[in-house]
């Protein structure tokens, strides 16, 4: 088959999302010129979608000269220069998704399929929500945020949950328990389905999809637990700049907002948060005044704490270890605190070749000092990492001695004595060098988080789990990995005993278009939590 004939088919494969969230298949050319499954640059022009087999009016004069480009294109160069005419984002090499509903692309019973080909495909699919064609961009109250938070209901459906989206952008599905428990608790699974601008498939998304992928199977099963399972889908873990919020979707979850006082400060915190959220207010047809809000974010809440037994989320690692050990999983034991701090030597400029080095104070070679320094403390403890991220010199020029250089610090470590007692000797190592030199110093803490230790009992039942799949000799063997990077997790992990996996990525690159988790270690993840909740007898 020729290239173009390939391209071709797989352009007819390719499935597009309807209005109640679903994904249907492309059947013939009139539809493709709007066949992206969310190109949100149109829904925020017309708000069109593709309803079902057809869609509004005709295609445009660009949209038909885009189609005949398809059909012509022989080369990878042509075919992307149609695919941005139109507007879609989509990657040449994952065309062949859903030739039919992408609600049961798994025959009935077929658990292999549902945790393996449906859960990557799936993943696919919600890659293609997004802000902007040709990458991942899913910031936090966007249009395409409000889409993916439909289609990941509609799976959540699809998997025996019920299910609700908030204000703040969540997306809880609950599995009620076997109705003969008394009182049952509650095992939440789950993760983030918002990324970074430029993102990879994976991060946050997989926490999602793969807890909802261990609930269908539940449902093909016909099996009820002795306790509920819900999975809950948080928006703005990674943050959105227009805003300042992050991690707003778990805060919501714990009950945060669930007071006036609580929600009415958030919505001054935050400039521009209000008129976001009156937006989504007004796209699920509820109360858009300030009144509105208010009683939306108080009943964002995950419900009552005191029913919730314990959080897991799986994560891809987001690093390298398990791929350079060959472990396809591993247990998270802490999520690191953090110290971030800006610095700032103050010295004097001068001219460069007449200002002897005896007098100088140079605000650039007390950096160099600094930082030669941070990274020494950095390597003195397992588990430690001290970084400057930046380093900026102020009015710099050849012929300059420095006179003012910024530059900023982050630390980070599994506990919180390891980190304060790494901060505290940077403090002094800086305090040291401007008195030596002569300088002027100033610090300034921009951020501080406690470290956040995950729950051992929760760790050893899925290090139970990773054995019995026969992914590790024993439990006692199962890789045991800190995290450098924030989650959810961290913050339900305040008040509920939680827990989080670790899955391996190629190259340790995430929050990039390369981050990427194979289909096997998809799987493995899922069968791993699905373990967990089978040996639970009660909770």
């Amino acid at each position: 088959m020729s290239e173009t004939k390939s391209r071709m088919m797989r352009v007819f494969s390719f499935g597009t999302m309807t209005r109640n969230g679903s994904y249907s298949s492309l059947q013939g050319m009139s539809n493709l010129a709007t066949s992206a499954p969310i190109t949100a640059t149109d829904l925020k022009q017309k708000e069109k979608l593709v309803v079902e087999n057809g869609r509004e009016g005709g295609p445009s004069f660009t949209q038909m000269i885009s189609f005949v480009l398809v059909l012509l294109a022989s080369t990878p160069v042509i075919f992307g220069i149609a695919q941005r005419a139109v507007g879609v984002n989509i990657e040449s090499n994952d065309l062949s998704m859903h030739s039919k509903d992408s609600h049961s692309i798994c025959e009935w019973g077929d658990e292999s399929c549902i945790m393996g080909k449906e859960l990557f495909e799936r993943h696919m699919a919600l890659s293609r929500i997004t802000e902007d064609p040709g990458i991942i961009n899913r910031p936090y109250l966007s249009v395409a945020s409000a889409h993916a938070a439909r289609q990941v209901q509609a799976w959540m459906e699809d998997a025996g949950m019920t299910s609700s989206i908030n204000i703040v952008g969540n997306v809880v599905g609950r599995y009620e328990a076997d109705p003969s428990t008394s009182n049952p608790k509650t095992i939440v699974l789950g993760s983030h389905f918002d990324s970074v601008n430029d993102a990879g498939k994976f991060d946050g998304v997989y926490g999602v999809l793969a807890a909802i992928s261990v609930v269908k199977v539940l449902k093909q099963r016909g099996q009820r637990l002795p306790f509920a399972v819900e999975v809950a889908a948080f928006d703005d873990e990674e943050g959105n700049s227009s805003f300042g919020t992050t991690n707003t979707g778990a805060k919501a979850f714990m009950g945060e907002y669930s007071t006036k006082e609580a929600a009415e400060q958030l919505l001054e915190q935050y400039a521009g948060l209000e008129d976001a959220f009156r937006k989504q207010q007004i796209n699920y047809g509820l109360d858009s005044k300030r009144s509105g809000i208010v009683q939306g974010l108080m009943k964002s809440a995950g419900g009552s704490l005191d029913d919730v037994a314990a959080f897991v989320e799986l994560h891809i690692e987001q690093g390298p270890i398990l791929e350079a050990e060959g472990r396809p999983i591993g247990i998270v034991d802490a999520i690191n605190g953090q110290t971030r701090m800006q610095v700032r030597y103050f010295g004097e400029s001068g001219h460069a070749g007449t200002v002897p080095m005896t007098m100088r104070k140079d605000a650039l070679g007390a950096s160099a000092e600094a930082v030669s320094e941070i990274e020494r403390i950095g390597n003195s403890n397992d588990g430690l990492v001290a970084t400057v991220g930046t380093l900026n010199i102020v009015h710099a020029s050849s012929n300059v001695v420095p006179g003012e250089v910024m530059f900023t610090v982050d630390v980070r470590a599994p506990t919180d004595e390891v980190r304060l007692d790494a901060v505290n000797r940077i403090v002094e190592y800086l305090e040291s060098v401007r008195d030596r030199r002569g300088l002027e110093l100033q610090i300034t803490k921009t951020h501080e988080a406690p470290a956040v230790p995950m729950n051992p009992e929760i760790r050893g039942a899925l290090a139970t789990a990773i054995s019995e799949e026969g992914l590790e000799d024993s439990p006692d063997s199962v890789r045991i990995l800190s995290s450098g990077a924030g989650h959810d997790a961290m913050i339900v992990g305040n008040k509920i005993p939680s827990a989080m996996l670790f899955l391996r990525c190629a190259g340790g690159i995430s929050h990039n278009p390369a981050e990427w988790l194979s289909p096997h270690d998809a799987t493995v993840g899922a069968r791993v939590v699905l373990k967990y909740l089978e040996n639970l007898k009660a909770v």
